[in-house]
């Protein structure tokens, strides 16, 4: 079975895929995402190292030693946004996944610091839709599912952290910086590491 679309026609610039349907708001998400990805990171990525140093010129900081692992396959942008479901059936569906950015590896905390982006809230600042706030079961839900998927939490929140920074490098102004301000500070109030 596969996690992705399926794409029908690719063109200069266009594409056309399966019709499918957004996954149900009060659904839960978590579990079977990780599940997904699991798969994905299974398989073996060839990593560039130069990115750590495109990493401290764009976030000031060195590479903390931490955070460092074996590179692996990856989404990119498993954000609850980008979840969706075949019709008539529960079969969940990555949609736009994204090489990574300038100065980020690809591994699977990246991917799961991503996840803990969508848990701060982030698709209701996207779109004011307080029905995507995450529930207390989605956090359940994720934190089993982390635990299940070797996911060190210090290491998911530390790249939730440099993707709140992307976010304020591109959007300078406005109620997405003081949302990703808040989260920031909440991450650094919980988890320490150097810089």
């Amino acid at each position: 079975e596969s996690y992705s679309p399926k794409i029908f026609f690719k063109g200069d610039g266009i594409y056309a895929m399966e019709w499918l349907d957004e996954w149900p708001t009060r659904r839960s998400w978590a579990g079977n995402l990780m599940w997904i990805l699991q798969r994905i990171w299974s398989m073996p990525w060839k990593q560039d190292i130069s990115w750590a140093d495109e990493f401290r010129l764009r976030f000031q900081m060195f590479v903390p030693s931490f955070i460092v692992e074996r590179p692996c396959f990856t989404h990119g942008d498993p954000t609850r946004a980008n979840i969706m479901k075949r019709p008539g059936s529960r079969q969940m569906v990555l949609i736009d996944p994204k090489p990574p950015g300038r100065g980020i590896p690809s591994y699977k905390h990246v991917d799961a610091g991503k996840i803990l982006q969508s848990m701060l809230g982030w698709e209701t600042m996207l779109s004011g839709d307080h029905e995507l706030l995450p529930t207390m079961e989605d956090m359940e839900d994720l934190i089993i599912a982390f635990d299940k998927a070797d996911i060190d939490i210090q290491k998911a929140a530390f790249w939730c952290h440099i993707h709140l920074l992307r976010i304020k490098q591109r959007s300078p102004t406005g109620p997405l910086v003081a949302w990703a301000d808040a989260g920031i500070e909440m991450l650094q109030e919980r988890f320490t590491w150097s810089h």
